[in-house]
């Protein structure tokens, strides 16, 4: 499908307040800004649209709007778009649009210096002015992705509004759910190209990965990415070899950064529950992983407990809670209890989630922890305890 919204221009300097959509190829939605509900609007039909209409494109389809002859704007990859600012005199040059779905690239006329492009996601807001520029808008990765082609664009987050960058052509910026705009990133000459045929491909109405996947195929820089490789290693807390078991951290053994661990919120003490390390014992406490500088994304995590009441001080029954964490901050999922064959020994405990998980907490009495896997989403919960020397 492809929409095309041109702006109707008026006498003395005034535009109308109304643009013309016009279907071709499929059919496009249309919701008026008083309605219920959406509207087919059948192939090479037009209508016209106001502040607060809505326009649904569907996963193959495409919609260009264009006001006057210096801004056109493409929506696209399922895209869901409601016009919130139209041009009503020549001396209002400020499109304004929230992408509340999909892809939209904008192209500004830099010859009509005046102009001015708003695009709001709910995540981040884009001002251009005499640009190309690229805003995506996902389910995936749970972020709003901004790429510039040319001149450049100023963003900033809602939730940080008064951090703003300028993205410059050849750069790339996005948007969590929670801070500010993240500083923009210069891509190389053979990323932007990669980048290029993505919107190439996504503007054709064929099917893609995240966006996320192109720009940074090997994950966040400094992060975890939903693009990175899902980790897939064992930490031996055997090798923590700390006297402060209330803050260590463990670099993981393939190179991919490190856990931070804390303990607190309870009693905690270094225990010999498993040779002549000590590891750390919890006695109503709670131990913290917090994954933010791994650059594998972490999705399933298994615990394992020695439970040597010798050792703990404590049955080896104790309910435990596990719980795991998103990039949000908010609780992903909760863990549960693998059978071991014999819990008064040796418990496992494990949680998954399919979005990426930023941190993770065990709380719970008469647990001495050996270490703990990482392991792809849908493999086994992981007993670790064969690493211990």
């Amino acid at each position: 499908m492809i929409l095309a919204v041109a702006g109707l221009a008026g006498c003395g300097g005034r535009r109308a307040e109304t643009v013309k959509a016009q279907t071709e190829l499929d059919a496009v939605t249309v919701r008026s800004g008083g309605a219920s509900a959406f509207q087919p609007l059948a192939q090479n039909a037009t209508a016209d649209l106001r502040v607060g209409d809505q326009l649904d494109v569907n996963a193959s389809g495409r919609a260009v709007l264009r006001f006057g002859d210096a801004v056109s704007l493409e929506v696209f990859r399922d895209g869901d778009l409601a016009l919130k600012g139209v041009p009503v005199r020549d001396a209002d040059p400020v499109v304004t649009v929230l992408l509340s779905f999909g892809a939209l690239f904008g192209r500004v006329d830099p010859a009509a210096a005046a102009s001015r492009v708003t695009v709001q996601t709910d995540l981040l807001e884009v001002v251009s002015t005499g640009t190309e520029f690229l805003v995506v808008r996902e389910a995936d990765s749970g972020r709003d992705w901004v790429v510039t082609f040319k001149d450049s664009v100023r963003v900033h987050s809602w939730q940080e509004p008064n951090t703003i960058w300028t993205v410059q052509a050849g750069q790339t910026s996005w948007a969590d759910p929670t801070g500010p705009a993240h500083e923009p990133v210069t891509l190389s000459a053979e990323r932007m190209a990669q980048v290029t045929a993505w919107y190439r491909e996504a503007r054709a109405g064929r099917p893609l990965p995240d966006v996320q996947q192109t720009i940074f195929p090997e994950g966040l820089p400094g992060g975890t990415g939903s693009t990175a490789p899902e980790c897939n290693f064992v930490l031996n807390l055997q090798d923590a070899k700390t006297n402060d078991w209330s803050n260590f951290r463990l670099f993981a053994p393939t190179g991919e950064g490190y856990v931070a661990f804390t303990l607190g919120e309870g009693k905690y003490a270094g225990a010999y529950c498993a040779g002549n390390f000590p590891l750390p014992a919890l006695y109503g406490a709670t131990l913290r992983m917090d994954f933010s500088n791994l650059k594998c994304q972490v999705r399933h995590v298994s615990i394992a407990s020695l439970n040597q009441v010798s050792a703990t001080g404590a049955p080896p029954n104790n309910p435990v809670e596990l719980a795991a964490y998103g990039l949000d901050g908010a609780q992903a999922a909760r863990g549960s209890e693998v059978d071991t064959g014999n819990a008064a020994l040796k418990r496992l405990f494990t949680v998954r989630a399919r979005p990426p998980l930023a941190s993770a907490a065990l709380t719970g009495s008469g647990l001495c922890i050996p270490c703990v896997s990482f392991t792809p989403l849908d493999s086994a919960p992981s007993d670790c305890t064969a690493v211990l020397r």
